[in-house]
């Protein structure tokens, strides 16, 4: 009997955690570095476009940030998929002009 108070309690327990620690669809901001300096922070609840420096351009969209443009050889931060809300991304990284797009609440 105590058994079933115990484990209930530990799913009610568990079940709170889980809606009080926010998870990566809650991410509200994208935070843009170059070279290791911050650029900027930007809200993903407005849409915009970002120019980074001189060789990159980043896209705010429905709640999700993207490269949209680079000038380098490889496109492969281009070519990323979008992340932000709703994503399972965590960070685009343009290794050549050394941009970095992450998240934070």
């Amino acid at each position: 009997m105590k058994i079933d108070y115990l484990i209930i309690g530990g799913i009610l327990l568990l079940a709170l955690i889980f809606m009080i620690i926010p998870v990566n669809g809650n991410k509200s901001e994208a935070i843009i570095t170059i070279n290791g300096a911050e650029f900027g922070k930007f809200k993903l609840s407005e849409n915009k476009v970002i120019q980074i420096g001189a060789n990159n351009t980043a896209a705010v969209e429905d709640g999700q940030i993207r490269m949209s443009f680079a000038g380098c050889s490889d496109q492969v931060c281009v070519h990323s998929k979008p992340i932000g809300k709703n994503s399972g991304g965590r960070a685009i990284i343009c290794l050549p002009n050394r941009v970095e797009i992450t998240l934070s609440n």
